[in-house]
């Protein structure tokens, strides 16, 4: 108590929680009172990291075009103050948003950009996300060899790592791209493992998600 900077921390990394239990109104409600403190103390780095999670649990809470206004707006900002801090993830992001909304074509133009960006070395989550989405924009074009090459470089990134939900997301990415292949038996392999990642991290929501298309196939 009495650090307010702490307290909006606290609750944006709480109302993240709260979604992926699937309490939507609650984590919305938490983070916009944690993301008013930060932009009311002027901290542009810390309101940029606090979108990723508002993000988050709009991605969870599947209102993609929400998550697409959310991140549209925090790039054009860092964009527009030429500030490259977070830049790239927050384009990765949006991609994030446009891919989950079928817009290939627009979010692997983003990912183009990225892929282009010179990263740090061991830059794990920079050298991820553009494959993620670049993997589901050439299967969405129907070059299936393609889509999975990168898929399963992307997983392999986070294989080995404590990222269970980053991770989960890629063996989701892996197991849907594997479908469109008509690679049942994978995806359903990749589905299962990405599963467990969920479960391990108690992220019922995503937990649900991997059940389903589980489900799905055994249709």
């Amino acid at each position: 108590a009495g650090s307010r900077e702490l307290e909006a921390d606290v609750a944006r990394t709480r109302a993240t929680f709260e979604a992926m239990r699937g309490d939507f109104a609650k984590a919305r409600e938490q983070y916009s009172q944690g993301k008013a403190v930060i932009d009311e103390l002027g901290r542009p780095v810390m309101s940029a990291f606090a979108v990723q999670e508002g993000w988050y649990i709009e991605m969870l809470a599947r209102d993609f075009r929400r998550a697409e206004d959310l991140t549209r707006s925090e790039y054009g900002r860092l964009v527009e103050a030429d500030s490259l801090a977070l830049q790239d993830i927050t384009r990765d992001m949006l991609a994030l948003a446009l891919c989950a909304q079928g817009r290939f074509e627009e979010a692997d133009a983003l990912a183009r950009e990225t892929e282009r960006e010179v990263f740090g070395v061991g830059d794990v989550v920079a050298e991820n996300v553009w494959r993620r989405v670049r993997a589901r924009s050439f299967s969405a074009r129907g070059d299936h060899r393609e889509a999975v090459r990168l898929a399963r470089e992307a997983e392999a990134l986070f294989e080995g790592t404590d990222a269970l939900i980053d991770h989960g997301e890629c063996l989701l990415d892996l197991a849907e791209v594997l479908r469109a292949a008509g690679d049942q038996d994978e995806g359903a392999e990749a589905a299962r493992r990405a599963l467990a990642c969920y479960e391990q991290k108690e992220n019922l929501v995503e937990a649900g998600r991997a059940k389903d298309f589980l489900a799905e196939l055994r249709r």
